[in-house]
């Protein structure tokens, strides 16, 4: 997490006074996007109150914006289009970026405006404070049933944080620091200690400074053979700061996959060179401190952003998978009953061929097969039949009679009710997986219109409201593109409707179609006409096939393919089932890198 060495060192890489702000965004509940002009150029300044990642940087990630801006978003725009940063502080050392500005107020006059980014986690917030040093709206409002000590509401006079006792970097003296290390209990651990008593020593350089001490980033106070080598670490560590000796480091954790392939994996960040870890992570120099962040925060923050958003949505789906699954089961114990319907009619001809042998009020009765060998004797092999005593002879045999025309019905029913059931399954594993891989607000609102015109959701899914209050739908999205290296294009659906659209619309019956074997994923289509494309066009092909499906995570991935005059639609299938014949299989590992390479979607970029 961003620590105050690290801000103030990303604060001064970033040059921020002298940029003007052109644009204001606000993507997210918790993100400010400002487009900033200024001496270094155009740049994208991010605002970020998120309590898992609070952080101030450039960057140039994307990020859809919402149809209706926020009214925080709106608030700022009206303050703050067009004004100019004239200063960057970090009051009292802390985790708090201040930007002054330059402004005209609503009447045109020159005006002071301070906004202030609290990047303290959970406690992150972003504020607009006026000239008087009031509040005069902020990201999340604090009244006093949440903090008694602190209120952050509109129209209150802003106050900074307080330290609760912390020493500042300025105060961390060789003796304020010394008597500090002395007066630590001894069952103490060194890393909350100093994350108690220091304000810019970060959890990660506490667990770094107890390393240098003792060897050991966990040990407790009483490890300690001389309480002067923690001092000395906090002091060296310090005095890198003061004397600027500091640079970004990122710290890669690595793992190895099934197939023997190194994975790499951002874990965590500094200013410093991190040793408590040893081999089991590697400590890399980024190229600066905004880079880093871009690197470390990017794709993890994409992720946790989809996750989020379609966490309602897999949660419905996942409901109604499991309730067709206990129906399935329940319908396939009743096939597996109705098999035994002979035994009904069995029971039926045995008490009509036997009347005479069966009064009212048995429960139960020995009869004679007929239908059997007799023995020796001429005597016939006795059954034992169940009886209703409630019922007449007549009545009990045509019981049997009745439940073996039942039982025969329904295995002709169910065996349709299983089949449409496991579609539908299947239909319901390929929504699950469209939502693993959407990748923007479009995708998702794509894929909630299919739920709802499939019958799994409300309408209102599919639609979002404009500025009137009035429903609005998103555009349409276009199915991926991709380049192949021998020149060919290739189509590859985001969701079951695009897949339809490729499949059943799109493709000419020459066309090479692909899909990921036995598991959901895109339809993939080679544009190939009548001209059969070159093997390594099916590979890569092969390839967009199953990094877009529910095997991506897999070594290696069966792919069938074959014409496009070969697929058709499933009966009485949902959106974008198909079934296909006459087809071939390749096996091929899925390749992000190569993916991105042949995407024309990355090339426009």
């Amino acid at each position: 997490m961003l620590d105050t060495v690290f801000l103030g060192e990303l604060l001064r890489e970033m040059r921020l006074p002298g940029s003007r702000i052109n644009k204001i965004n606000q993507p997210e509940r918790d993100e400010l996007f400002f487009t900033l002009y200024g001496p270094t150029g155009t740049h994208r300044l991010l605002l970020s109150a998120n309590a898992s990642a609070p952080r101030l940087q450039y960057t140039d990630a994307p990020r859809e914006n919402p149809q209706q801006a926020p009214m925080f978003c709106m608030f700022l725009r009206k303050y703050l289009t067009g004004a100019l940063i004239t200063d960057v502080q970090q009051p009292g050392g802390d985790r708090i970026a201040e930007l002054s500005l330059d402004c005209t107020d609503e009447f045109g006059y020159p005006s002071r405006r301070r906004l202030i980014a609290e990047l303290m986690g959970r406690y992150s917030n972003i504020i607009l404070v006026d000239s008087d040093g009031r509040i005069m709206e902020c990201l999340k409002r604090v009244d006093a049933s949440m903090s008694p000590a602190r209120q952050i509401l509109p129209g209150l006079f802003y106050r900074y944080p307080e330290l609760q006792g912390k020493l500042p970097l300025d105060a961390s003296t060789p003796e304020v620091t010394a008597e500090r290390i002395a007066a630590a209990p001894a069952d103490a651990v060194i890393e909350k200690y100093l994350l108690d008593h220091f304000a810019w020593l970060s959890p990660l350089t506490c667990r770094e400074a107890a390393h240098l001490a003792c060897g050991d980033s966990g040990a407790r106070f009483s490890a300690l053979a001389d309480r002067s080598a923690l001092t000395g670490a906090i002091l060296s560590i310090a005095a890198r700061i003061t004397s600027v000796d500091t640079a970004p480091y990122i710290l890669y954790e690595t793992r190895t996959d099934s197939e023997g392939r190194r994975i790499r994996r951002p874990a965590d960040f500094s200013y410093l060179p991190i040793a408590q870890y040893g081999e089991l992570r590697e400590c890399i120099r980024a190229e600066s401190y905004g880079a880093l962040l871009d690197e470390f925060y990017t794709v993890r923050e994409a992720i946790g952003h989809m996750q989020q958003r379609t966490s309602a949505v897999r949660k419905s789906v996942r409901s109604a998978r499991t309730k067709l699954a206990q129906k399935l089961d329940a319908q396939r114990r009743e096939l597996a009953a109705s098999r035994g319907r002979e035994e009904f009619r069995r029971s039926g001809e045995l008490i009509t061929s036997s009347l005479y042998l069966v009064e009212r009020g048995m429960d139960r009765v020995l009869l004679p097969d007929y239908t059997a060998e007799p023995d020796a004797s001429g005597q016939y092999p006795s059954v034992e039949v169940k009886l209703d005593p409630q019922l007449s002879p007549q009545d009990n045999a045509q019981r049997y009679f009745k439940q073996y025309r039942r039982a025969k019905n329904a295995e002709t029913m169910l065996h349709e009710l299983i089949a449409r059931g496991e579609r539908e399954l299947a239909y319901l594993d390929s929504v699950a997986d469209e939502l693993e891989r959407a990748a923007s607000e479009r995708e998702l609102a794509e894929i909630k219109s299919e739920l709802a015109e499939n019958g799994y959701a409300s309408q209102r899914w599919g639609q979002t409201r404009s500025g009137h209050g009035k429903k609005q739908k998103l555009p349409v999205l276009k199915p991926m593109e991709f380049l192949s290296s021998g020149g060919f294009r290739i189509l590859a659906g985001r969701n079951n409707r695009q897949n339809e659209q490729i499949s059943l619309k799109l493709a000419g019956k020459s066309d090479i179609w692909l899909h990921a074997q036995k598991v959901p994923g895109s339809h993939v289509l080679i544009l190939c006409g009548t001209t059969p494309p070159d093997d390594e066009t099916l590979r890569e092909a092969a390839v967009i096939a199953a990094y877009h499906s529910a095997a991506r995570d897999a070594g290696h991935v069966a792919v069938d393919y074959t014409r496009a005059r070969n697929v058709r639609r499933q009966p009485d299938g949902k959106t974008g089932m198909v079934f296909y014949t006459d087809y071939q299989t390749v096996s091929v590992q899925p390749d992000e890198a190569l993916v991105g390479r042949l995407s024309c979607e990355q090339k426009r970029k």
